[in-house]
């Protein structure tokens, strides 16, 4: 189970001014697409593709794009993703292919193990790299409670809006590869997880459903 009272909160990385004038504030977890949407912004920020796009700050840098404080004029805005499919989906990518291992976790577990494994767990006393991936979001990411949440499985529905205001071009959608189809509902994964592994989820992760809006299963 985390321990959320003793973790820092996340905040939103530091705001820019997009070419259109409007002013962004981010707020993008990890494993909720995070990466695509980083690289998207960054992308109609300096007209690069960038390879690894968390190097948020270091990347404004590197163009002498000023970084700017968020303020409740900023169009504030996060991407969420429903915690099954969050949890299964680092499993599979990060935990089995990349060996992104959780503190006290060893390899090679199956899906329903790791999941036991994962809920029990005592998060480290500041965030490190792996707990990022698969720890609750509102356990984390204070940001989500301070902006526009839009959950990943329903872009369909919101895409035009967002792209709209931030200034994203079917060009840079292209050059991006961006696959923009909204996930399954029910959860995509939910197949490859037993009554045991979702019970546990449920509790683990039952800050993000009761706040984000995702139903139980």
């Amino acid at each position: 189970m985390s321990d959320a009272k003793e973790q820092p909160k996340r905040a939103m990385r530091d705001g820019v001014i997009m070419p259109n004038g409007l002013g962004v504030c981010p707020c993008l977890p990890y494993k909720c697409g995070s990466s695509t949407f980083t690289r998207l912004l960054l992308l109609i920020l300096t007209g690069t593709v960038v390879k690894n796009p968390h190097f948020w700050e270091a990347i404004l840098r590197k163009h002498r794009i000023a970084p700017a404080n968020c303020t409740s004029a900023f169009y504030n805005f996060s991407i969420v993703r429903n915690p099954y499919d969050r949890v299964v989906s680092y499993y599979y990518d990060k935990y089995q292919r990349h060996e992104l291992l959780p503190p006290r976790m060893p390899k090679n577990l199956s899906l329903e193990h790791f999941v036991d494994r994962l809920v029990r767990i005592k998060m480290p006393a500041h965030w490190a790299v792996a707990p990022a991936h698969y720890a609750p979001l509102l356990d984390q990411w204070e940001c989500v409670k301070s902006s526009i949440v839009y959950k990943i499985e329903e872009i369909d529905t919101w895409k035009d809006t967002l792209f709209q205001k931030i200034g994203a071009t079917p060009a840079h959608v292209q050059r991006l590869n961006m696959s923009l189809v909204g996930e399954a509902n029910p959860p995509k994964y939910k197949n490859l997880l037993t009554r045991a592994a979702i019970d546990k989820i449920n509790t683990f992760a039952r800050n993000d459903f009761e706040y984000l809006g995702y139903s139980l299963i």
